[in-house]
């Protein structure tokens, strides 16, 4: 799943509460003595104070002794990031990324082969923007745009350039054919004039 190998590093290495200054806290909910839920904090000191902080919370939901949601946290307790196994096959699926301890931005594995193909975007805890990977490519041909939550219009790339040549509007049900420039920039994609619309942050 996507994310900076360094960050998502930096995190699993909190999660493991190894050194001074961190305390872990394991959980047995089914009493077979092997732990389901582990929680790691840290002691964070700032202005002259200490305190203990949450950074990481695992949890085994399925108790196969492998973990399926592991949510990491600020240094102020807040969630960054989640990521979820919906199979339970070991592999994560799926990711929410947290801003102001909303999902701002969620990475979707929906044939659990390893490669997101589904990209959702949220504002006030409302889906504004989905986009989606249906060849399986590894990048966005199909754009949903989303006004209060409902579907507004939908943009598709049927050539592979990564620009939208067709919009379908849900409301009237028409189409219209998105102009494209006649030079292609490498990297362009989306909204067909210059992309940033339909692909800005993800894919």
């Amino acid at each position: 799943m996507k994310g900076t190998a360094q960050s998502i590093e930096d995190d699993r290495m909190k999660c493991q509460g190894e050194g001074k200054g961190y305390k872990v806290e394991n959980l047995d909910l089914n009493h077979d003595t092997v732990p389901d839920v582990k929680k790691v904090y840290a002691t964070i000191t700032k202005y002259d104070v200490e305190k203990e902080v949450m950074i990481c919370r695992e949890a085994d939901l399925n108790f196969d002794g492998r973990k399926d949601i592991i949510r990491y946290f600020s240094d102020e307790g807040r969630p960054l990031r989640e990521e979820l196994d919906m199979d339970f096959d070991g592999k994560i699926d799926l990711v929410n990324y947290f801003e102001n301890g909303k999902v701002v931005k969620q990475e979707m594995d929906t044939n659990f082969d390893g490669l997101v193909d589904i990209w959702n975007y949220f504002a006030e805890g409302q889906l504004v923007r989905a986009e989606r990977d249906s060849d399986k490519d590894g990048k966005p041909d199909i754009w949903e745009h989303y006004t209060g939550g409902e579907l507004k219009r939908i943009g598709y790339d049927v050539d592979g350039d990564g620009k939208v040549d067709r919009w379908e509007r849900s409301e009237e049900g028409e189409e219209e054919v998105a102009e494209k420039p006649a030079e292609k920039e490498e990297g362009e994609s989306g909204e067909g004039e210059s992309g940033e619309e339909a692909t800005e942050e993800g894919g």
